[in-house]
Order: C-alpha cells, then sequence, then structure tokens
C-alpha cells in the first residue's frame, strides 16, 4: 500500500530538448530524484529522441514537443533547447497547465523574454530558471559569508574567464549564432550576471568593450565590462574564447573580508577576514551536483507550493545585463540598467 502512494504522489515530467545539457545534467538527475516520473523526451532529431529514451529508460519518445503538453498526467517540463525556442515552447506549456523548468537564457532576446513574463504573469505555475550557480559548493559558500556577515557586504567583485568554460568549448554550433543563442554574453556569461546580483544586489549600470576576433562569426567573442551595482558595489569581466588555453578565476571583496578563486566551478579557494589569518577553503565536488540540487529545489518548489529558487524576473534581469554589455561596447557609451520595467 506504502509503494502504490509512492508512485502515486509521483510527478510526471517531460524533458524537451535531448542536447548535451540535457545529457550532461537533466536526463542523469530527473531519473535519480524519487518523487519524478520522468515519462516524455522530446527532440526534433529522432535518433537524439530514441537514444535518450533507450538510455535513461523512458517510456515515450516524440519528435512534437506538444505531445507532451497534451498528456494530462504530466506536471512539470524541462526546456532545454537552444534559447530561439525557449519562449514559445514555454507559452504552449502554460497553455497546458504545465510548470516549467526553463534552462538559461530566458531566451535570445529581450523582447522575446519579457513576451513570456507578460504571458506568465498571474498565473498559478511555477517557472524556474536554470541558474545552478546558486547550488554549486563554492557559490553558496560565499553567499553564506556575504549573509552571516564573516566578508560581508560585496565592495568588489571579478570573473575572469579566459578561453572555453571549465577547459571545454561550446558543444553546439548554435551557441555561435547570434539569433538562436543570444551570443557569449547572453548565453553563457548570465551565470556570473546572475551570481553577482545574487551576491551585490540589481545593477545600476555598465561600460564595456565588445569586439569579435574570430573570422566568421556573428556574436561577441572578447569583452572587458565593468559593472556599478545600486549599493555602490564594483564588478569586473574578462572574457574571450580566442584563448589558446584557459585560465578561470573570481571572487569577491567585501567590506570584513576576501575570498579569491583560482578556477570557476572546480578551483583553489582562499579566504580571509578581519583579525584572521588567510585560509583555503576545499570545496571539491563534480560539477554535476549542482544541477542535481537545483532540479530537487525545482520539484519541491511545486510539491509544497514553494517560490522557485530563480524565476523570470531573476532571468531578465540577469539577461539584461548582458545586452547592456553589448549595447556599451557597440555604442561605445555606458548603459544604465535596468533596460525595462516590470
Amino acid at each position: 500500500m506504502n509503494n502504490m502512494c509512492e508512485k502515486m504522489n509521483k510527478l510526471k515530467a517531460g524533458l524537451i530538448g535531448c542536447g548535451s545539457i540535457a545529457n550532461y545534467a537533466h536526463l542523469p538527475n530527473l531519473v535519480k530524484i524519487e518523487n519524478v516520473d520522468l515519462a516524455w523526451v522530446a527532440d526534433i532529431i529522432e535518433e537524439r529522441a530514441v537514444e535518450a529514451s533507450k538510455k535513461y529508460n523512458v517510456p515515450k519518445y516524440t519528435l512534437d514537443y506538444h505531445e507532451i503538453l497534451e498528456d494530462p498526467e504530466i506536471d512539470f517540463v524541462v526546456i532545454t533547447t537552444p534559447p530561439d525556442t525557449h519562449v514559445d515552447i514555454a507559452i504552449d506549456a502554460l497553455k497546458s497547465g504545465k510548470h516549467i523548468f526553463l534552462e538559461k537564457p530566458v531566451a535570445a532576446t529581450l523582447e522575446d523574454a519579457v513576451r513570456l513574463y507578460n504571458f506568465a504573469k498571474g498565473k498559478d505555475l511555477k517557472i524556474g530558471l536554470g541558474f545552478c550557480l546558486r547550488f554549486h559548493g563554492m557559490f553558496k559558500f560565499v553567499k553564506e559569508l556575504i549573509v552571516n556577515g564573516t566578508v560581508g557586504e560585496p565592495i568588489m567583485m571579478w570573473r575572469n574567464a579566459i578561453g572555453a568554460a571549465i577547459g571545454v568549448a561550446a558543444p553546439s554550433r548554435w551557441v555561435f549564432d547570434k539569433k538562436r543563442s543570444g551570443g557569449m554574453l547572453v548565453e553563457n556569461a548570465v551565470h556570473i550576471f546572475d551570481a553577482f546580483r545574487w551576491y551585490a544586489g540589481e545593477y545600476e549600470s555598465v561600460e564595456a568593450y565588445v569586439k569579435t576576433v574570430t573570422k566568421d562569426l556573428n556574436i561577441e567573442d572578447t569583452v572587458v565590462a565593468s559593472l556599478r551595482f545600486r549599493n555602490g558595489c564594483y564588478g569586473s569581466l574578462v572574457q574571450t574564447w580566442v584563448a589558446t588555453h584557459s585560465w578561470e578565476a573570481w571572487g569577491i571583496v567585501g567590506r570584513k573580508g576576501t575570498v579569491t578563486v583560482n578556477g570557476y566551478v572546480v578551483g583553489d579557494m582562499r579566504v580571509s577576514w578581519r583579525g584572521e589569518a588567510e585560509r583555503e577553503i576545499r570545496i571539491k565536488e563534480d560539477p554535476g551536483v549542482m544541477y542535481f540540487k537545483e532540479m530537487v529545489s525545482f520539484v519541491d518548489s511545486i510539491v509544497n507550493n514553494k517560490p522557485v529558487f530563480a524565476d523570470l524576473v531573476d532571468g531578465i534581469r540577469s539577461m539584461e545585463v548582458a545586452i547592456a554589455v553589448q549595447k556599451s561596447g557597440e555604442e561605445n557609451r555606458p548603459v544604465k540598467l535596468p533596460l525595462i520595467n516590470l
């Protein structure tokens, strides 16, 4: 009887888009969550849908995601398609009464992101954004140091991303098509823009140098950006996909302490605060763990009717920083934020 009750209480899910992030993170994690039953997968490429269905023992696959949305038993969908398709799929899912886990960014353009925001407003459905850094051990630890006063309010933050993230080039060609991805900043740097906002609050302005070095590329591939927050904190982003080897670092100087990381989601962290000696903090976890934790949190928000860890406002506010950086580089001037009022 208990087993029957557990089965009845499971949330039924469908995943739309069986590409790289789905196979690296979301498919293996969804099948590990005890109160989730992954019932469908969809992809426009049949081979990928079939492979995902077999590998993860998913009963049904389809080339048309509408089949998933038409299934009355489906409680939520996970959307892991390219950004230019996010909004139309998400709106269809909302029309079908499904909760949504949406991979970042919200969309390839700010206009599309706002279109989804306006459509979702007032609906009693969860939309969670895939800002996985909020669940990574190092990033979460730094948040705790800020909140508990050990490091204190941020006064300066930085992120240096020289070469591909974690030493791995973007696996999908659509990333290099601005109409599909929004560009390097919108598709990739949006992660750090969200983390910085999580730490220091709302942005006030940006000023940046942006260029494309790689021939025949229609997205930016090299950026130096200065960021200013309403609380007076300064930030910087130095990012390029042109480098011949990778080097990454990030950190924060607070009013009471300092954190430096030589790396990104894998690396050496050092922490110091007033009255205490500098020390090394060892937080070594597989980067895949953060994806599992964020999905568990999203499922919990549905089951217990709690706010999601990152919503559409978070997604838009971080995305518009990326677009403001692009705009500053193109127009050679500082750009004030926010770009839109929600």
